[in-house]
């Protein structure tokens, strides 16, 4: 699992591992092995366009800022972050960014937190597809990208798929077969009320997301052809 400018979900296969709705695809590395994965635009991409907006250069002063201590107390406010297009799973390039919910109740920092939380959404979503096609019990997460260094995003998204194991871009293929233990570990399922919260917003969010691409065309003023 990579969460950095864009994300995605992949794992390895000895078999090519074709899918019938036509979301994920397969690499052939080698004569034994498969890559089958899924991938989305909407990431750190995403998060620093809406950062700077909002004129911060500094991403830890945005952070310390805007986002609150994990678990907080959310809000019903959803962000769909297909700002460029979608590639997996509706693969709609035509669809666009959009914020439902909003009041004259919500603040800037409610705003930045539905854009941090619907990049861990979206990353759910295509790792749940992921599942479907793979067929495992028990699945071991690793992951790795910028966003893995940032422990409020680390943090939620292990609430909402489990334990995760993150190591660093900048380590070597020979240190990471060296090294596999030295994972730095999340696992945050401590607070049951939150952990709600999440999995009923998520189930929100996925409802607003397939609208969204279902019906673009309704919510785009110029026609794209």
């Amino acid at each position: 699992m990579g969460a950095g400018s864009s994300s995605a979900v992949r794992y390895t296969s000895s078999e090519y591992t074709p899918d019938p709705e036509g979301r994920a695809w397969n690499y052939f590395i080698d004569e034994d092995l498969y890559i089958i994965g899924e991938a989305t635009n909407g990431a750190g991409l995403v998060f620093d366009w809406f950062k700077n907006i909002l004129s911060y250069d500094d991403i830890k002063k945005f952070n310390r800022e805007n986002l609150p201590q994990i678990p907080y107390q959310g809000n019903e406010l959803i962000y769909i972050p297909t700002m460029m297009g979608e590639r997996a799973p509706s693969y709609n390039e035509k669809t666009r960014g959009l914020f439902y919910g909003l009041s004259l109740n919500h603040s800037r920092e409610d705003l930045v937190l539905a854009v941090y939380e619907s990049i861990a959404f979206h990353l759910k979503l295509i790792y749940e597809d992921f599942k479907r096609l793979s067929n495992c019990e028990q699945i071991e997460i690793i992951m790795t990208g910028g966003l893995g260094l940032t422990d409020h995003f680390m943090k939620l998204l292990s609430y909402l798929i489990g334990e995760i194991k993150y190591i660093l871009d900048r380590i070597s293929y020979e240190d990471l077969l060296k090294y596999l233990s030295d994972y730095k570990t999340i696992k945050n399922k401590t607070d049951p009320d939150f952990t709600s919260y999440l999995d009923s917003k998520y189930q929100h969010f996925c409802k607003v997301y397939q609208h969204l691409q279902e019906n673009y065309e309704v919510f785009t003023l110029n026609k794209m052809t």
